[in-house]
């Protein structure tokens, strides 16, 4: 595709302004020309055009320097390609470093040849179409993105549905499920957007893989204990990998749900992962979902069910997301949990305060437990620690 190109000539002197359209005209015919003896007049042109431009202005132009003027389109005029040709007598000393000062990108000294003319115009053109090249190239890939995420998200509001439609009465479980995942993943330490998206948008959908169940089936737990009760629910990774992999943008998210039955010390299914070898997106959920399992069972119980969680880590479950899991319905409440609980920075304890859950570090050290009413020295156990080993989420205290 052929890209148009405008020439602006900006020069005080009306034979070199002349000089330079002939030569212009003479090599690049179809070209766009225009031109200005004084550098307010030629702003105002720069401004007018709206395709990829060569912009030939004399250093000391009136009004508006060349020098000047290059400095305002490298900063006021992103939206169009400019090349820039400073003009100037050879008398200039120290010209290139001020022509480069200013963001020329060639420097063209009086007299010139046609020749030194050409070779630079030639240049110029040269690089404004393959800045239009790539410039459209970048648009064309914003466009396929913008295509790729509104059918990314079609696709996951079609699979949501589905899930609703075959479980409505998860739809409220599965909402609290993402937000805790969401919540644990980010205090655990995960920064990576892309992950955490991946991890967001796999809790949307957690239970998607129990589509193949009949209704039965649908109702009970794809685990009890860390094994799988029969060889129809040994299949769930399988099916929620079949249905979710082939699926464009969707990979990350299927190997999330399709681990998240991974016992952590390497017992589970599909492939006998364990600990850190089993996605973070899978080992959150894994928690998550279970203690709604648990929850179920023990009739909405939550010390219970929690207990259960805590007499299975290591074994079934990472101990730090069992832990961050506790302080995400301490902190929000969720789950049927009210409490008068807070999270305290470790820098605003102070004496008198008492501890609601327990302070753990991030290596699994438990420094101080819940009941704990802070005195000075607990307060300077818990900072002097920390600095060693991070305390894992945040410090609970009675509000």
């Amino acid at each position: 595709m052929e890209h148009k190109i405008s020439f602006i000539i900006l020069d005080s002197e009306e034979s070199d302004v002349e000089k330079l359209k002939n030569f212009i005209v003479k090599f690049f015919p179809n070209s766009s020309i225009h031109f200005a003896y004084e550098g307010i007049e030629g702003w105002s042109i720069i401004n007018k055009i709206k395709t990829p431009t060569v912009v030939l202005a004399d250093a000391y132009l009136a009004g508006i320097s060349g020098t000047q003027m290059f400095k305002k389109i490298k900063t006021d005029k992103s939206e169009f390609s400019t090349y820039c040709i400073l003009l100037s007598t050879s008398g200039d000393k120290e010209l290139n470093f001020k022509a480069l000062q200013s963001g020329a990108d060639e420097l063209l000294f009086k007299p010139f040849t046609i020749e030194d003319l050409i070779g630079r115009i030639k240049t110029a053109t040269h690089v404004l179409r393959l800045q239009a090249i790539k410039k459209m190239q970048e648009n064309k890939i914003n466009e396929l993105n913008l295509e790729l995420k509104k059918h990314f998200q079609e696709t996951l509001g079609l699979l949501q549905n589905f899930q609703t439609s075959r479980m409505p009465q998860h739809e409220k479980t599965v909402k609290l499920i993402n937000r805790a995942s969401i919540w644990i993943a980010r205090e655990i330490g995960e920064t990576d957007q892309i992950i955490l998206n991946n991890i967001d948008f796999a809790s949307r959908i957690c239970l998607i893989g129990k589509l193949f169940l009949n209704d039965k089936m649908l109702s009970e737990p794809i685990m009890r204990k860390g094994m799988v009760p029969n060889s129809v629910m040994e299949s769930y990774p399988f099916f929620t990998n079949s249905l979710l992999s082939n699926l464009k943008g969707f990979e990350k998210i299927s190997e999330i749900l399709e681990h998240i039955y991974e016992n952590y010390d390497g017992s589970g299914i599909p492939e006998k992962l364990q600990g850190w070898k089993i996605p973070i997106g899978s080992r959150v959920l894994r928690v998550v979902l279970d203690f709604q399992e648990l929850l179920n069972q023990s009739g909405g119980t939550l010390p219970i069910a929690y207990e259960t969680l805590e007499s299975e880590v290591k074994r079934l479950y990472d101990w730090k997301v069992v832990v961050l899991l506790e302080q995400f319905l301490a902190e929000t409440g969720e789950g049927r949990l009210k409490t008068n609980e807070k999270p305290v920075d470790k820098t605003d304890l102070l004496e008198g305060m008492t501890l609601s859950r327990k302070v753990v570090t991030e290596s699994g050290h438990k420094i101080l437990t819940p009941g704990t009413e802070l005195n000075f020295e607990a307060i300077e156990k818990i900072k002097t620690i920390s600095k060693a080993d991070p305390i894992l989420g945040k410090i609970f205290v009675y509000g």
